[in-house]
């Protein structure tokens, strides 16, 4: 019975490591996108810029990705990418 725990073991590991990445990914959008950006009297709309750029960017690389002919038509953003340009946004909201 060892062996076969020994062996079990490694796969644990990997799926506890899988959980601990995707729930700190988790954490990481909660916290990028939570801060509210700043609008101050003299520069009302920076709020709402902030938070259109992010989601222009998204549909403009989704459009990219979607592209069946033409020159962005080689684009294509892996889950790792998508991933890494939703918090791309959040930090540009947050930082705001």
């Amino acid at each position: 019975m060892p062996l076969i725990e020994a062996a079990r073991q490694p796969g644990r590991v990997a799926l506890d490591n899988q959980m601990l990445i995707e729930a700190q990914r988790n954490l990481f959008r909660s916290f990028s996108g939570s801060s509210p950006a700043p609008s101050t009297p003299s520069r009302p709309i920076t709020g709402g810029h902030c938070h259109r750029v992010p989601e222009l960017t998204n549909m403009l690389a989704r459009a990219a990705d979607a592209a069946e002919e033409g020159p962005l038509s080689d684009f294509h953003l892996t889950d790792l990418e998508w991933y890494e340009l939703e918090v791309a946004g959040g930090c540009m909201i947050a930082a705001r």
